[in-house]
């Protein structure tokens, strides 16, 4: 049963005194916003760090050239498993996520306005969910009174082999497991037959009652999920990083700071197939990075402009959507900023040249230009 909470009246010198303290924050969003477009178009990437890498065969040369190295032949590792669920496997990583279904409190803010004062009441209600950190203690929570949840019986865990090789060029070089990472592999997709326990499967997990393998499961249900990376025996894979002392470490170019990075792959395939896949990694996260930098300017325009939009809002009939259409803009704007600033960033000299070259022309035309009478 859902509880009532604290009860605030919120004037409008209140909304606008709010809105002087988020120009503050504002002033920071927004060159906090250049940074991240920085870090997007500035920071290393292995998909560039790794070009013309060397193969395995020639690793005195590569370090020489301070250069990455690659070996592509046959993986191999040694077979892991989950102890308590899962039979050893062809695993480079696995990871146990254990949930229960149980009592947890929700918090909801019901908001009702009455002009230009909001009044925002807390209700606290106690809902059924699946978590992975349920609440020994939810009784004691408003609105939770009289609930209880019992202690879990398993936990979250995560496995890695501790023997990582790849054969190659009749060579066989051992590859750190700890720092591998994995593009372009498979996910880990169990069934039960790959089960040590006597768990039920529903929807993707594996349950410990089979009463609980419903869409309707009761308080106190305990399921696990199973993810990571697998890999096919006898298939051709590429591992690229650095090959310090005869085994595959993390490739750095020696650079530091937030910009640097530093990178041990295995893929799919061959050496070309395995850069693609990394590729495709890497402009993912770049696009990450650039829309993270699009929402900070947003934020930041927002929260600077906050007096000025709150003011708005108090405006009779077009208020909120006046505010609304403002913040719209703000949106497309920062897109288009952004978007220039990733430009200049990433081709900065590129830029500077042409600018260089525009000048130069038009001091040259002006000067072999015939003058006027």
């Amino acid at each position: 049963m859902a509880v009532d909470g604290e009860t605030r009246v919120i004037g409008p010198w209140d909304k606008m005194k709010s809105s002087f303290g988020g120009m503050l924050l504002g002033l920071v969003l927004l060159p906090g916003a250049f940074v991240i477009t920085c870090i997007a178009s500035k920071r290393e990437q292995a998909s560039e760090v790794f070009k013309g890498a060397l193969p395995a065969a020639e690793a005195s040369k590569a370090a020489a050239a301070k250069k990455a190295v690659y070996a592509t032949g046959t993986l191999d590792s040694e077979m892991i498993g989950d102890p308590q669920f899962v039979k050893p496997g062809r695993y480079l990583s696995l990871s146990r996520s254990a949930e229960m279904y149980a009592w947890e409190q929700k918090k909801e803010t019901k908001k009702e306005k009455d002009g230009n004062t909001t009044i925002e009441k807390d209700v606290y209600d106690c809902k059924l969910t699946w978590t992975s950190k349920p609440d020994t203690n939810v009784g004691s929570k408003k609105g939770c009174e009289g609930k209880s949840n019992p202690s879990p019986t398993t936990s979250s865990a995560s496995f890695t082999p501790g023997r990582v090789t790849i054969a190659s060029g009749g060579a066989t070089y051992p590859v750190n497991p700890g720092k591998l990472d994995a593009v372009g592999l498979p996910g880990v997709k169990l069934t039960k037959n790959e089960l040590t326990a006597d768990l039920s499967e529903y929807s993707g997990s594996f349950y410990f009652k089979a009463s609980c393998a419903t869409s309707s499961p009761a308080a106190g249900c305990e399921r696990v999920s199973f993810s990571g990376t697998t890999y096919k025996e006898g298939e051709t894979y590429t591992v690229i990083g650095a090959l310090p002392s005869g085994q595959f470490e993390e490739y750095s170019t020696g650079k530091t700071g937030m910009l640097a990075g530093s990178w041990l792959k295995v893929g799919p395939g061959s050496f070309e197939g395995t850069m693609k896949a990394i590729s495709s990694a890497d402009s993912k996260w770049t696009i990450g990075w650039f829309l993270g930098s699009v929402v900070c300017f947003w934020l930041g325009l927002t929260m600077l402009t906050g007096p000025i939009l709150q003011l708005i809002e108090f405006i009779p009939l077009i208020g909120g959507f006046g505010k609304g259409l403002i913040q719209v803009v703000f949106g497309v704007f920062s897109f288009v900023i952004m978007g220039l600033a990733f430009i200049i960033i990433e081709y900065f000299w590129l830029i500077l040249l042409l600018v260089v070259a525009i000048a130069g022309f038009l001091i040259y035309k002006k000067k072999s230009s015939p003058a006027t009478a």
